[in-house]
């Protein structure tokens, strides 16, 4: 395994996210709001980021289905790889890249729904 660099991506307030191959699974359930959440599938590529960034409102969960991610949350930084788990709570800045040397795969889930 790769040592995490203590160096997060810049941020800008203008960048917008570079959109990977995302897929939107769940948006919120119809059924009213018992699941008021969103799932995502990211395909990422290799040295792939996102900017670094921070949410107000959305909580992320983001479970690495392939590949190794390298995520910064507020002053920790850790490596996830496949089958792993990172938190990322409201108002902490954060992001993420894909230090793999293929494509890798993140299923998020960002709560409450409307992000997307």
């Amino acid at each position: 395994m790769t040592q995490p660099s203590d160096k997060a991506p810049e941020a800008a307030d203008h960048q917008a996210f570079d959109v990977f191959g995302e897929t939107v699974i769940i948006r919120q359930d119809p059924a009213g709001p018992l699941l008021n959440a969103a799932v995502i599938e990211e395909i990422v590529p290799p040295n792939g980021a996102a900017p670094l960034h921070r949410h107000s409102r959305e909580d992320e969960i983001c479970n690495v289905i392939e590949g190794t991610f390298r995520i910064w949350r507020v002053d920790e930084v850790i490596d996830v790889g496949q089958g792993g788990i990172a938190l990322l709570p409201r108002n902490q800045v954060h992001t993420f890249t894909n230090i793999g040397t293929g494509s890798g795969r993140l299923l998020t889930v960002i709560l409450p729904a409307g992000f997307e």
